[in-house]
């Protein structure tokens, strides 16, 4: 076996561990999971129909009932990527106060993304590192599962503690989530991604002040 797919088949393992919805034991998030195996493995042009179903134990009908085709079955893995991430980041941030300052939302949220992705590396690399290869569908899925972190450090900045009574505008947050996902993606493609939890504090560092300052 090459490195690249000994490598793959690696990530595969560790990326279907994730037992949680949209990645539980219905016949969806069987299918998802297989996906991520499926890709891991050999990425995404050695995708088959046939690869996802025989790891998934899901018949063909109702894969294209759920699905359509394989393109569907892979925009859905990356949607459920996303929201995974985002729904360990809001639980992370759940019981802070709706005005909490914005240090008290970043640092959690942030660090709930960062031990998602390197908990789950075939399902980051998935979203992060093989998305581009679907083109413009999987690229826009992408976008709209970024744009929730966006919306959560918008939503949850805590303006009663800034100066000028207002949360942080969405292009100060649209740049620090696009710069943490450009590191994000480095460390996938590079095979780093067990170093993420490890770099919060730094990425906290770099990113705070453009959301206190703005």
């Amino acid at each position: 076996m090459a490195p690249e797919a000994e490598n793959r088949a690696q990530l595969g393992e560790a990326g279907a561990a994730a037992p949680v919805a949209p990645f539980d034991d219905s016949p969806r998030g069987r299918t998802l999971k297989a996906m991520v195996e499926v890709i891991a493995h050999g990425g995404y042009h050695d995708a088959t129909v046939d690869r996802v179903l025989e790891r998934a134990r899901v018949g063909w009908e109702e894969f294209m009932r759920l699905f359509g085709d394989l393109d569907g079955c892979f925009i859905a893995t990356l949607e459920g990527g996303f929201e995974l991430a985002a729904a360990q980041a809001t639980e992370a941030i759940a019981d802070l106060p709706r005005d909490a300052a914005i240090e008290a939302v970043f640092e959690p949220a942030l660090r709930a993304v960062l031990e998602c992705a390197a908990a789950n590396p075939g399902l980051t690399n998935l979203c992060l590192v093989e998305a581009p290869a679907l083109g413009l569908r999987a690229l826009d899925a992408r976008e709209t599962g970024l744009q929730r972190f966006v919306d959560l450090l918008v939503e949850r900045s805590g303006a009663a503690n800034r100066t000028d009574g207002g949360a942080p505008p969405s292009l100060a947050a649209e740049m620090v989530v696009g710069g943490i996902h450009e590191v994000m993606q480095r460390k996938a493609r590079a095979g780093e991604l067990s170093e993420l939890p490890g770099i919060a504090a730094e990425l906290r560092q770099l990113w705070l002040p453009a959301l206190r300052e703005t």
